[in-house]
């Protein structure tokens, strides 16, 4: 694990949005709860920068024989990427718009309810634009507490989380919940987790200071969105530490990436069979009632958010 963590230079993004056990019609301000809808956009999100900040941005989403909860923190996927330097990146990646998740949340009161709903979107058109133009180094225009969206046309649109707030705590789930991350490049990889959970403070009328959300990743998109999107990470860091030829400079992370594959051309082929890389990420929790060994990847981050129209 030491030597898979040295080897990555990995900007992970994460954007989230939430599905349903609760069987609630999809789409903005349907009935997924019960009281007044507040929305929301996502504005900054928490990876993991160490062991101790996995368990604090994962959740119980289940055990390695079964999807009930077993009181153990489950965050595999936050684990293999703890040492990782993602989490500035993640955030520039939120502020140019590349990646973008709008939030529902339906309670009657905001501090204590019954019923509550919390569901989220992938978004599209924000207005304002996120950078006032391309030497726009800060962006994130569309985060003020005044941007307006749509929901995108690829959203999937779950059903919503339902659950109660207690003295200002929601815990919400399980259900499907949407992912969408950038793993250092400009491929977007989009992600449904399931048996997914919410555990979210500090919801007002103006924002939510922290939620975490987290889930299982199956094995299909970890080979379809996840693995694609660590490979271009991956290539990003070759172009840029060994340039044509694969020269590598001595010491640099694409000069690791490179010892370990023997190769500059990295394919998800290639990570499924690498020995670290395929231990950092194979499953670990059950995605069905029971099974007989895991089939999915736990994964969990920690954001906040701010008022959006949609």
């Amino acid at each position: 694990m030491r030597n898979f963590k040295q080897s990555i230079v990995l900007l992970l993004t994460f954007l989230a949005a939430c599905g349903s056990n609760s069987g609630g019609p999809p789409g903005p301000d349907g009935s997924m709860g019960t009281g007044t809808h507040h929305h929301y956009v996502i504005n900054t999100v928490h990876v993991p920068t160490s062991t101790p900040d996995a368990q604090k941005y994962g959740l119980d989403v289940g055990s390695a024989t079964g999807n009930t909860p077993d009181g153990t923190v489950d965050n595999k996927l936050g684990t293999a990427l703890s040492s990782l330097s993602g989490a500035a990146s993640t955030n520039i990646a939120v502020a140019n718009g590349g990646v973008l998740v709008l939030l529902d949340v339906q309670a009657t009161d905001l501090t204590t309810a019954t019923g509550a709903g919390f569901q989220t979107f992938v978004g599209a058109s924000p207005n304002p634009t996120p950078c006032s133009g391309p030497t726009d180094t800060i962006c994130g225009r569309h985060l003020d507490g005044h941007g307006a969206f749509d929901v995108s046309s690829n959203d999937p649109h779950n059903g919503a989380l339902t659950g109660d707030i207690v003295a200002g705590v929601f815990t919400a789930g399980p259900g499907d919940l949407v992912v969408q991350f950038a793993a250092g490049s400009s491929t977007i990889a989009t992600v449904n987790l399931i048996n997914a959970h919410v555990h979210a403070t500090g919801a007002t009328e103006n924002g939510v200071s922290s939620a975490i959300l987290a889930g299982v990743v199956t094995s299909t998109d970890m080979d379809n969105e996840v693995l694609p999107a660590i490979r271009d990470g991956l290539l990003a860091t070759i172009a840029k530490d060994c340039g044509v030829g694969c020269a590598c400079k001595a010491g640099s992370a694409g000069a690791v990436i490179e010892s370990q594959f023997g190769t500059c051309t990295i394919t998800v082929a290639a990570i499924k069979n690498q020995s670290l890389y395929a231990q950092a990420l194979a499953p670990d929790v059950c995605i069905e009632a029971s099974c007989s060994k895991p089939d999915g990847v736990s994964f969990g981050v920690g954001a906040t958010a701010v008022v959006g129209t949609f």
